[in-house]
């Protein structure tokens, strides 16, 4: 499984692997499976090395979104406090206090992770990968 995060994938490869990793996700969260976030996270970073390594760059180039989703829900919880922690109780349980500035808190978070994580896939999957050869490797076959 890891000899994955080696190589280089087409932006076919890549699309077809974000559609598979939304639908499980999706279906995951669905199913309300425990520790589905942490499974489809390694997920996506196999997905976002792989794709980085056609573009010429190291797979180390996700730290910069993954830190910004990190230093966000830090700022989150910072600044949203109380009202963002029982906003995020009551979407995982359904019940609980909920506040209507801890609801637009969470609101305004979900969107801003989601436009960092989101944008960076997008950039991934429209970028052209390198044309020849490159340290990563031959390019991808197209299929």
């Amino acid at each position: 499984m890891f000899a994955y995060l080696n190589g280089r994938s087409s932006r076919k490869e890549y699309w077809i692997g974000v559609a598979l990793l939304l639908l499980v996700g999706v279906g995951l969260a669905y199913a309300n499976v425990g520790g589905a976030s942490g499974a489809t996270t390694f997920l996506w970073i196999l997905i976002w090395n792989r794709r980085l390594h056609d573009i010429g760059r190291p797979g180390w180039i996700m730290l910069i979104p993954l830190g910004l989703i990190v230093a966000v829900t830090a700022a989150g919880m910072l600044f949203g406090g109380e009202d963002l922690l029982h906003a995020f109780e009551y979407s995982q349980t359904g019940s609980g206090p909920i506040t209507e500035r801890g609801a637009e808190f969470f609101a305004g978070l979900v969107i801003v992770l989601l436009a960092i994580q989101f944008g960076f896939t997008i950039w991934l999957g429209v970028r052209k990968g390198d044309p020849g050869d490159n340290r990563f490797g031959p390019p991808p076959p197209a299929f």
